[in-house]
């Protein structure tokens, strides 16, 4: 293609109807740049948390602390009595404990 193009009959920047003035130099505009105060500033990100997600981190710190609170001396004879069948329990005593903890739990969530 031609960059050149010359109209003959008309003054450069007069244009007749359906031509295109072609004499002047025509530039790509320039990319936008973002104001100074802009670009010198730190970023910020804001976070915000659901009820459900800080609900969720707190079952995760009870269960970190349950897990902290493991005590592998007191769990090797029970499961050693466990292996040998001489190891009984009520299962009133499973209930009443399961549900001793899921109360205590609940009220950590609550707090």
């Amino acid at each position: 293609m031609e960059d050149n193009v010359k109209i003959s009959g008309l003054p450069p920047g007069q244009m007749g109807p359906g031509r295109i003035d072609r004499s002047e130099n025509l530039s790509r505009p320039k990319e936008r740049q973002e104001p100074p105060e802009a670009a010198s500033s730190p970023a910020v990100d804001n976070v915000q948390l659901s009820s459900r997600a800080r609900e969720l981190s707190r079952v995760k710190e009870v269960i970190a602390q349950s897990e902290a609170d493991f005590r592998p001396e007191k769990v090797a004879p029970l499961q050693a009595q466990v292996a040998q069948g001489r190891y009984h329990v009520e299962g009133e005593q499973v209930a009443n404990s399961l549900l001793q903890s899921f109360l205590q739990e609940s009220q950590l969530l609550r707090s």
